[in-house]
């Protein structure tokens, strides 16, 4: 029989800029204002612009995994890999769960020429969310056997 409306789940949608508003997550309310703002300018391609509302948030909390990537996101796009990788690394042990920290991070350890971290957090980022290329494309970038490098690509949509 089929199901009535009473025994389906009932869904509930977050309200905010962006495709998911991961910022009322954050504690701090001046990291969350300076995240929302840097969230529109990013949006807009103003990304240097964003970066530096992203390091104002940071500034306040430094140790949230959001914060943290949102900034590296920035940092990323605007080819400042050192710093993405900077800012992610400290956060990497306290936050292993965290998915878009880790992908990052691997994207940005490829970019730094930083082989073994990227490989790893690579790994760690597929084993979490093996729907997002951007660890795949790390991980292609920088696997040492050809059928891992092969497979990996073949994921990442490249």
């Amino acid at each position: 029989a089929p199901a009535t409306e009473a025994q389906l789940p009932t869904l509930r949608f977050r309200h905010g800029s962006g495709e998911v508003d991961d910022t009322a997550e954050v504690a701090a309310a001046q990291a969350r204002d300076a995240l929302r703002l840097g969230d529109m300018l990013f949006l807009r391609s103003r990304h240097a612009a964003a970066q530096h509302e992203y390091e104002r948030a940071f500034a306040v909390a430094p140790d949230d995994p959001i914060v943290a990537t949102r900034l590296a996101r920035a940092a990323h796009t605007a080819h400042d890999d050192a710093r993405a990788v900077a800012v992610l690394s400290p956060l990497r042990a306290a936050h292993p769960d965290h998915a878009p920290l880790l992908a990052l991070l691997s994207a940005s350890a490829a970019a730094t020429g930083q082989s073994a971290l990227a490989r790893e957090t690579a790994l760690e980022s597929i084993w979490l969310n093996p729907f997002d290329p951007e660890p795949h494309c790390a991980l292609a970038s920088v696997a040492e056997e050809p059928s891992l490098a092969e497979l990996a690509s073949a994921q990442c949509g490249e």
